[in-house]
């Protein structure tokens, strides 16, 4: 339940700042390594423009890698797979590596019609080497089908989403 003896893969399209998982760690007594893998030229100095249109490391990478040390403190190594000019590379590489028995992604992204048998290949090679591979469902409804696996292969494990609202308080509700 620990995380004892694995180690963990993180599927990441951006960079984050290790500052902030070094600072995590300390103030919260964990001791679990962190691996960056650079895929497709870029580095730990690499600067991209995000979805938000500017340049930046995303935090939600940081998140994501604390998130799994608190769950499983006894991971041998979380590795993080960053950048890649595709997708597919990212996947392909933790595939070929096979090092890593759990595998996640908090990502969504669009895969094409043209390019969704490659991607659906190498989830089977996940499947048949024993790699389990989690997925967000999507934070905006909380189903599946959204963002890379349109088909919902039965190789992805889905985890549920949220949607977040506000809400009249109680004194405002109809009684």
């Amino acid at each position: 339940m620990t995380g004892s003896g694995q180690s963990l893969a993180l599927v990441e399209f951006t960079t984050y700042t290790p500052s902030d998982v070094a600072t995590y760690k300390s103030r919260c007594g964990l001791s679990v390594p962190v691996s960056n893998i650079y895929l497709g030229g870029f580095s730990s100095g690499t600067s991209i423009t995000c979805i938000l249109g500017t340049s930046c490391p995303e935090c939600e990478v940081a998140l994501d890698i604390e998130l799994a040390m608190s769950m499983a403190p006894g991971l041998n190594e979380v590795m993080v797979y960053m950048e890649g000019s595709t997708s597919d590379d990212v996947l392909n590489r933790i595939a070929t590596e096979n090092t890593c028995k759990q595998i996640s992604s908090s990502w969504s992204w669009f895969v094409s019609s043209s390019d969704r048998s490659t991607q659906d290949n190498i989830l089977a090679e996940f499947a048949a080497q024993g790699q389990s591979y989690f997925n967000a469902s999507g934070d905006g409804n909380g189903s599946t089908g959204v963002g890379a696996f349109t088909s919902d292969p039965p190789t992805v494990i889905y985890l549920m989403g949220t949607r977040m609202r506000s809400i009249k308080p109680w004194s405002a509700r109809p009684s």
